[in-house]
C-alpha cells in the first residue's frame, strides 16, 4: 500500500473519530439536563398520613403555608425542547463547517500551474 492510500485511510478514520467525538460530546452535554428534575426529592414537603391521631394542642397554631415554588426558567433550568434545539443547531453548524472545509480543500487541490 503506497503513501497516498495510507494518507486517505488516515484522513477517513480521523473524520470518523471526530464525528464520534462530536456525537459523544453532544450526548454528554444533553443527558444531565434531560435527567434533571424540577425539584429534588429532599425538597418536597413531608405530608403526614391522615390516619394519625391529632396531636395534643394541635389547633393551637395555624398550619404553615405551602412552600414557595419557582418556575424552571427563574430557577435557571432549561426545558427539553430548548436543549434539543441547541443540539440540532450545533449539529447543523458542524455540518456546514465540514462542507465549507471540504470545498476549500477541493478548490485548493484543483489549482494548477498554467503552461507559459
Amino acid at each position: 500500500m503506497n503513501w497516498i492510500h495510507r494518507r486517505h485511510r488516515l484522513r477517513r478514520s480521523t473524520g470518523i473519530l471526530a464525528g464520534l467525538a462530536c456525537a459523544l460530546l453532544a450526548s454528554v452535554t444533553a443527558v444531565p439536563a434531560a435527567l434533571a428534575s424540577a425539584s429534588p426529592g429532599w425538597a418536597d414537603p413531608v405530608i403526614p398520613p391522615d390516619n394519625l391521631p391529632p396531636l395534643p394542642g394541635g389547633d393551637k397554631h395555624p398550619s404553615l403555608p405551602d412552600p414557595a415554588r419557582a418556575h424552571d426558567a427563574l430557577a435557571g433550568g432549561m426545558t427539553a425542547w430548548q436543549i434539543t434545539l441547541i443540539v440540532v443547531g450545533a449539529a447543523i453548524l458542524a455540518a456546514a463547517v465540514a462542507v465549507l472545509l471540504a470545498r476549500a480543500r477541493v478548490a485548493r487541490r484543483r489549482v494548477t500551474a498554467t503552461a507559459s
